[in-house]
C-alpha cells in the first residue's frame, strides 16, 4: 500500500494504526479528523508527504518517529504536538 486516503467518516486516527507500514508513501487526511493518536505512523520509513488539516487539534507522541523520508509536512500552528512526535 503506497497511498492512503482516510475516509471522511473517520474523526480519530487510532494509536499505531499504520505503525510499521514501510511501503506507505503518502497519506491524505480529510478535514473530519480532529486527532492523531500516539504512534499512528511510527516506522513508516517510506512516508514522504502528509498534510494535517486545520481541524486536527492534537498529534500524539511518537506519531512520525522513524519516518526517515518525510520531506513535506504541513501542520497548522494551532495543533498541539506530543512529545517526540518527530523523533
Amino acid at each position: 500500500m503506497k497511498s492512503v486516503t482516510i475516509p471522511p467518516e473517520i474523526t480519530i486516527i487510532s494509536s499505531g494504526l499504520f505503525k510499521g507500514c514501510a511501503q506507505l508513501v503518502e497519506v491524505k487526511i480529510p478535514n473530519t479528523v480532529i486527532k492523531i493518536e500516539d504512534e499512528a505512523f511510527e516506522g513508516c520509513s517510506s512516508l514522504q508527504k502528509i498534510v494535517i488539516p486545520s481541524t486536527v487539534l492534537s498529534i500524539g507522541s511518537c506519531v512520525f518517529k522513524g519516518c526517515l523520508r518525510l520531506a513535506q509536512i504541513t501542520i497548522p500552528f494551532t495543533v498541539k504536538i506530543g512529545k517526540h512526535a518527530f523523533k
